[in-house]
């Protein structure tokens, strides 16, 4: 059977919407909710960011890092508890509207791809250190590889009195 031009357009644009409609399962992080790490891969030589600029980071309403390359949000699994405090303290929605508003804004031009998903700590940490505009959050204590370094946000690190990125904020 021959696909063509006009056919591969909408199977394109339900694939996306698929993969949007089931998130990734949760593997390898407690479901307890707790204190997450933001990570970026080392050679990102930006500033560490306020909490409202990471916020906008993550958001993708800025796209780009100071020093020019693009922002690659590499987002945790869904039901894990990195991506329950994002939600909670960044996005401010459950999963399936953080989902909706990537969908919407991808068709509206507004961001270039949704953002990718991990299944797993250890995939997060992977993509960072391959990529020098990537950031995600992990759980804090992640053992993390030389090229890749906790972003301090409003010059915070977890464990720290004040750090916002945590279920029970301090």
């Amino acid at each position: 059977m021959h696909i063509g031009t006009h056919t591969a357009v909408p199977l394109l644009v339900l694939g996306i919407l698929a993969s949007l409609a089931s998130p990734v399962p949760y593997a390898g992080e407690p479901a307890a909710p707790g204190e997450i790490a933001i990570i970026a891969n080392s050679a990102n030589k930006s500033p560490d960011p306020s909490f409202e600029d990471l916020g906008a980071i993550l958001r993708l309403e800025k796209q780009f890092w100071s020093d020019g390359k693009r922002v690659v949000l590499l987002l945790p699994p869904s039901g894990s508890a990195s991506k329950t405090v994002l939600l909670k303290k960044v996005y401010h929605r459950t999963d399936p509207q953080l989902r909706q508003d990537w969908a919407r804004r991808l068709f509206a031009g507004e961001i270039p791809a949704v953002p990718t998903t991990l299944r797993s700590v250890e995939a997060q940490i992977a993509a960072v250190t391959q990529s020098a505009g990537a950031v995600s959050a992990v759980p804090a204590g992640t053992p993390l590889p030389p090229n890749v370094r906790i972003v301090a946000v409003d010059g915070k690190r977890p464990g720290e009195p004040g750090y916002r990125l945590s279920e029970d904020e301090r």
